[in-house]
C-alpha cells in the first residue's frame, strides 16, 4: 500500500491517455486548436511577398510582352 504504482491503476489492455491538464481544457471561450492545426507565427506582414507562394501558385506573367 506505499507504493504509488501508475500502473496499478490502469485497466489491462486500455489505451494510454494521458490526463488532460487543466490548461488546456479551458472550461468556456474557444477550445485549444488540435496540434496539427497549429502554425508558426507569420514572419510576414499581410500583402508582402512570401517564398512560399511559389509553391502552390503560379508565378505571375511579365507585364513587358515578350518578344522573343
Amino acid at each position: 500500500m506505499g507504493t504509488t504504482d501508475p500502473d496499478k491503476t490502469r485497466i489491462p489492455g486500455a489505451p494510454d491517455i494521458p490526463a488532460p491538464s487543466p490548461s488546456s481544457t479551458p472550461s468556456h471561450g474557444t477550445p485549444p486548436a488540435a496540434p496539427h492545426t497549429v502554425t508558426p507565427a507569420d514572419p510576414y506582414p499581410p500583402g508582402s511577398p512570401r517564398p512560399d507562394e511559389s509553391l502552390d501558385a503560379p508565378a505571375p506573367r511579365p507585364a513587358v510582352p515578350d518578344d522573343s
